[in-house]
């Protein structure tokens, strides 16, 4: 089923499979740590100015998976779609992966970095 789209695009896909799970994965393992309020939102002097639920904190893994799949999905969509052309079709799954990699590691980054704000480790990152 991946090796369809070659071997590039299956080491491709399953990073991202990846790059989508261990997210929730860790978020699942730490957030039952974290007090039930954390910091959700601060002003220009890094006072907080909203307080939520810990649980909020899952939005953003949740979010990394969904559109990892659906990179996924769509790739496979669109690739098939191109039936007369096998390098057409590798081509267009591939770039459709390569996109959804530069998003989950965009919204791993965001995840981190609200886990840590969150968790008290970092201060938030005032402009």
């Amino acid at each position: 089923m991946l090796n369809e789209y070659g071997q590039k695009a299956k080491i491709m896909t399953i990073v991202l499979v990846v790059l989508g799970l261990v997210p929730l994965i860790v978020a699942a393992v730490v957030l039952p740590q974290f007090a039930d309020q954390v910091p959700m939102r601060y002003d220009a002097a890094g006072a907080v100015t909203r307080w939520g639920s810990r649980w909020e904190l899952l939005i953003t893994p949740i979010f990394a998976l969904v559109f990892s799949l659906a990179s996924i999905a769509y790739g496979r969509k669109q690739a098939r779609a191109h039936t007369e052309s096998d390098a057409m079709a590798r081509m267009i799954f591939t770039r459709n992966v390569r996109s959804g990699l530069v998003l989950a590691v965009l919204l791993n980054i965001a995840n981190v970095y609200l886990m840590c704000v969150s968790a008290g480790i970092a201060g938030p990152f005032v402009f």
